[in-house]
């Protein structure tokens, strides 16, 4: 919300009153913008002349009088990117002078009389606004190495560290998933003897524990925020029976939010291959 989408000034010889404005929008380098953006405003020294919504048309007429000072006017536009925006939107909002309208029957204050067309000159082109949509990063970075050992029977054991890094935006965490067991070989280890499997971030244990079955586990409701461009580290423990032998790898699907509840795609990571023995050496 509040986008500031142009800073310009206008500089009048004298005093002058207009019965509306022209403000234009840059088809040239204008995507989606309909559907992506709203509540245009347009103000004039401070003072609000009109607001809009954008749609197909370039030149958007503001029925509003204003009246401008002799010397520096600033003009401010302001919009709010929609909730539902589609990443890659753009937008950029723009006045001009002859042979261009920038004002509506604008007349000098003191006098009365019109200023003419020709007295009105040049232009201004604010920034290109895009709409980024926000992502995430989800990296292994536990340095375990391939064929790690597990002994049977051990409890809470860190299968896995990742990094999660947030990109254009706050990013909330809302789900993790593992998958069934995907280790390499035909030696894998039987889902009924992996329980207890338990997420922690940055050290901290999440509340609920889940046992491993045949379509692996999964982690719902969370609310794990990461700021834009900030890491969280998230550390996942589990336990084998006495039972278990053979070898153990998940993936981790980690689903998540921008910071207006919408969702962006999905990131997996992997856990190395664990070799779970009898003893250890």
């Amino acid at each position: 919300k509040g986008v500031v989408a142009l800073i310009a000034n206008i500089k009048a010889d004298e005093a002058i009153n207009a019965d509306g404005m022209h403000v234009y929008i840059d088809d040239t380098s204008t995507v989606n913008a309909s559907t992506s953006f709203e509540n245009i405003k347009v103000y004039v020294n401070n003072a609000l002349v009109d607001s809009f919504d954008p749609t197909a048309d370039t030149d958007v007429d503001l029925d509003s009088s204003l009246n401008l000072v002799k010397g520096d006017n600033e003009v401010k536009v302001i919009l709010d990117v929609k909730s539902n925006a589609t990443s890659g939107s753009k937008i950029r909002v723009q006045l001009a002078g002859n042979p261009k309208i920038l004002l509506d029957s604008p007349e000098y204050s003191t006098t009365g009389n019109a200023v003419t067309p020709d007295r009105i000159s040049g232009s201004a082109s604010g920034a290109l606004i895009t709409v980024g949509g926000a992502s995430f990063t989800a990296v292994r970075n536990d340095g375990y190495s391939s064929a790690k050992k597990i002994v049977k029977g051990s409890t809470d054991v860190s299968l896995g560290k990742f990094a999660l890094q947030a990109q254009d935006d706050t990013v909330t965490v809302t789900s993790v998933s593992l998958s069934a067991n995907n280790a390499t070989g035909d030696d894998d280890i039987a889902h009924s003897s992996v329980y207890d499997m338990k997420l922690f971030i940055d050290g901290v244990q999440h509340p609920v524990v889940r046992d491993f079955n045949s379509s692996g586990a999964t982690f719902s409701s969370l609310t794990w925020n990461i700021a834009d461009n900030q890491t969280k580290i998230v550390e996942l423990k589990g336990s084998f029976d006495t039972a278990a032998t053979g070898t153990f790898r998940t993936t981790l699907t980690f689903g998540a939010q921008d910071s207006r509840g919408k969702t962006i795609t999905e990131q997996t990571a992997t856990t190395t291959d664990f070799l779970v023995v009898n003893e250890g050496t």
